[in-house]
């Protein structure tokens, strides 16, 4: 294993540990600081009102070809919706082989700051992220070709504050990447 990929692997490690302290804490400053809860359950979100999308330019790529890929959050509903974030470099994609192993993420090599954040997207808007990947993996490493790939992208709605009532809203397509002739 090279040095930077135990570089990455510890990156991921304490991101893991920050993301998971932050929730822990959420979770037990109500128990930590004498905080009752409400006498009435706070609302669950409606999942019918943010609709979440992910889609590439293709479907069938040649090997080492660029894939475009496109995410899209858009609030169908009559009131705004709060959306979080864990880091400060924003949303992401994920691209895990036909096993389910991921195999490469946008953005894992930068320097984010570990921080939960929340934005508002308001009734009737959109918010659109442009992705591109080369077809390798953590590593740079050309994927294999004659394989299917699923494109993944999340969002979380919720409030900063009990992390718990955050609900995590999905959607993937899958491409196919194909030897050079």
């Amino acid at each position: 294993m090279n040095p930077s990929r135990h570089l990455r692997t510890f990156a991921a490690a304490v991101s893991a540990l920050v993301v998971a302290a932050a929730v822990l804490a959420g979770l037990a400053a109500p128990f930590l600081f004498g905080a009752t809860p409400p006498s009435t359950p706070p609302a669950t979100p409606t999942l019918d009102s943010v609709l979440v999308n992910v889609s590439t330019d293709k479907t069938e790529y040649a090997a080492g070809e660029v894939v475009q890929i496109t995410a899209t959050v858009h609030n169908a509903g009559s009131a705004s919706v709060t959306l979080l974030q864990f880091d400060s470099c924003g949303d992401r994609v994920r691209i895990a082989d036909s096993n389910g192993t991921l195999v490469w993420e946008a953005k894992l090599g930068l320097a984010c700051l570990q921080v939960i954040s929340e934005y508002s997207l308001a009734p009737g808007a959109s918010s659109v992220s442009h992705f591109e990947w080369s077809q390798t993996d953590f590593e740079g490493t050309p994927v294999p070709a004659n394989r299917s790939y699923q494109v993944v992208y999340a969002v979380v709605e919720g409030h900063l504050g009990p992390i718990r009532d955050a609900v995590i809203i999905r959607a993937d397509t899958w491409i196919f990447v194909r030897a050079s002739a």
